[in-house]
């Protein structure tokens, strides 16, 4: 009864893709205490562990616990030293029995199998991916500068409405392994890997892709260890530049962009901010205004992380101030007492700096429309002057101006990274315009 009862609390959540149960214990830093326990991940990343315990247990689930260790039937050994939250109960307790119940969120759930093989493969799932409609269900091979040995992208499933279900239902989902050999034995090296994947994907399909599992396998194919990660995934957003139907070539844009994301990754935080303030910004689970909002602290994140220390850095450099000084010297906290220059003229530099060419008038635009939702709180199109609207006419409607911003944004963000072809630029409903860089 109890673990089925487990089971079925863990429903509760959602649906499950992984599930194990059995017997464990939990501690802290001055206890241990014998459970019974069920754990799951769910499509989103979220991983969650279901305890039973006796009435000794009462005083250690009320005391946060910090540790938990268990096997499951088949002779899987789970740890996991990160409970990060517990949670509501959403079914009530047996009536029937004595004891204590509790769900936990973990950070990350590790499992160790019986095999002791060396490590010959490690891959990643990976959320909200499309795959390109020319590669139907067969796996992508890529060749990427510094990475030892093949990187592949392998869909995750034979899903022929994986398309369809991301744009009925929009939440994020795995779609697809992201496999390469072990990288000078360390799992840290793999995993900046995968985050660097991540970040090209989320520019490239205008939604947050992220890795919520990490599977080693031995040479012959048998998993020695896997960890399910609660990472932060975001609901899909149906804006890509790089659209996987009209544009695809997925392999040649990572190939191509790589070695220019590494190239910038720490100067511009492209990792830490930069890339996923404007994903956040596309998500359309939000109001059309609140994804203005976002998207006015995106552009300030844009700002500050690649304008403002773009253009001193370069001032300093150019007098002959060392580029690891520079960096520093530049660091977000002292840019502005550093830099007073409008948005405007540190837009127009950076554009100059990575090549991006756009119209006079549409540069215009976007700087009026920026000044207005970060000034003003609205869409220019909404607060906009009769002289303004003269000088600088606005967009129809807030939803033409956003998916206007949002084009020029990934075009910035295509050009940051370094690539150059073709892009889709949204027009509103399921209408878009393919531009070049």
């Amino acid at each position: 009864m109890g673990l089925t009862f487990l089971s079925q609390l863990l429903d509760e959540y959602g649906r499950p893709r992984d599930r194990y149960m059995r017997s464990g214990e939990l501690a802290n830093e001055t206890e241990i205490t014998p459970i019974e326990w069920a754990a799951a991940q769910y499509d989103d990343g979220e991983v969650l562990l279901a305890c039973e315990g006796n009435t000794s247990t009462f005083g250690l689930f009320y005391s946060s616990p910090s540790r938990f260790t268990g096997q499951s039937s088949d002779g899987i050994a789970f740890t996991c030293d990160k409970l990060i939250g517990e949670l509501p109960l959403l079914r009530d307790v047996p009536r029937d029995q004595t004891g204590g119940w509790a769900v936990y969120r973990l950070g990350m759930l590790h499992a160790d199998f019986s095999a002791q093989s060396p490590s010959g493969l490690i891959r990643y799932l990976l959320t909200n991916l499309e795959f390109d409609a020319r590669c139907g269900h067969e796996a992508t091979t890529l060749v990427l500068p510094g990475v030892e040995g093949p990187v592949r992208l392998v869909p995750a499933q034979n899903d022929s409405f994986a398309r369809s279900r991301f744009r009925a239902l929009r939440s994020a989902r795995p779609t697809a392994w992201l496999e390469m050999p072990p990288q000078r034995g360390r799992t840290e090296a793999s995993r900046r890997i995968v985050g660097d994947v991540c970040g090209l994907l989320s520019i490239a399909r205008g939604t947050k892709v992220a890795w919520i599992q990490e599977e080693e396998a031995s040479a012959d194919g048998v998993r020695t260890h896997l960890v399910h990660a609660n990472r932060i995934t975001k609901s899909f957003a149906p804006f890509p530049p790089i659209d996987p139907l009209v544009i695809g070539k997925t392999r040649e844009f990572l190939e191509a962009t790589y070695p220019t994301f590494l190239d910038r990754r720490d100067r511009y935080r492209l990792d830490r901010g930069t890339i996923d303030s404007v994903l956040d910004a596309k998500v359309e689970t939000d109001f059309l205004e609140t994804r203005g909002a976002k998207l006015a602290i995106a552009l300030e994140t844009l700002k500050h992380n690649v304008l403002v220390a773009e253009s001193m850095q370069e001032v300093l450099i150019r007098n002959g101030v060392s580029g690891e000084a520079a960096k520093a010297i530049t660091a977000s906290l002292r840019l502005r007492s550093l830099n007073r220059r409008s948005f405007s003229n540190l837009l127009r530099r950076i554009c100059k700096q990575i090549d991006l060419e756009l119209e006079s008038a549409e540069l215009d635009l976007f700087i009026r429309c920026r000044n207005s939702l970060v000034h003003r709180g609205g869409f220019y199109c909404a607060t906009a002057s009769e002289e303004e609207r003269i000088k600088v006419p606005p967009k129809a409607t807030k939803f033409d101006e956003y998916v206007f911003l949002i084009s020029v944004v990934d075009a910035f963000l295509l050009r940051l990274v370094g690539y150059r072809g073709p892009y889709l630029v949204h027009t509103g409903g399921s209408g878009y315009e393919k531009k070049y860089l």
